[in-house]
């Protein structure tokens, strides 16, 4: 208890809410299985995740508390599928609640294959691979598969017409 109660004084000295703190250990061990002492280490992980990328830190462990039932599915990997949505979400500058809509858009074979069938439309090719997308769970593996097939056209941001940068805004 007091090794918890020293954490959740450290992280609330570097502006982490002590709820925030309590429903990410809570999350872990309940959720997860993990021991106090992995939860705090693995929150600690976030933090400083988000610190290194110039983030709020009490955004980040906020975020995960609230996308937790959805990452679950991932079970022992949530954690690193969560800290690879925060760098995208850095990277994109969308939140990571809007993230992991996108992602989800790809869940099913029709979500699947619309997402797809969109993003060929505006790539002007077949640079996106709808099974692909679907069969991945991980969803910044998803963000870097759209990535690559963007780089793989050749055009940047700048060189898109008024409708493909429309389209990824």
């Amino acid at each position: 208890r007091v090794e918890l109660i020293s954490f959740t004084g450290v992280l609330m000295d570097l502006g982490v809410d002590a709820n925030a703190t309590a429903g990410s250990i809570q999350t872990m061990t309940k959720g997860l299985g993990m021991t106090e002492s992995e939860a705090m280490e693995t929150t600690e992980s976030i933090v400083h995740l988000a610190r290194s990328l110039d983030m709020d830190l009490n955004g980040a462990i906020s975020d995960f508390n609230d996308l937790a039932p959805r990452l679950m599915e991932h079970g022992e990997n949530m954690t690193e599928v969560f800290e690879g949505l925060l760098v995208q979400s850095r990277a994109t500058g969308l939140s990571m609640q809007s993230l992991v809509g996108i992602a989800a858009q790809f869940d099913t074979f029709e979500g699947a294959a619309r997402q797809a069938g969109k993003l060929n439309a505006a790539l002007g090719g077949n640079f996106v691979n709808a099974m692909d997308l679907m069969m991945e769970t991980d969803p910044t593996a998803r963000f870097e598969q759209i990535r690559d097939a963007i780089l793989d056209t050749g055009l940047s941001f700048d060189e898109m017409s008024y409708y493909q940068k429309n389209f990824y805004k």
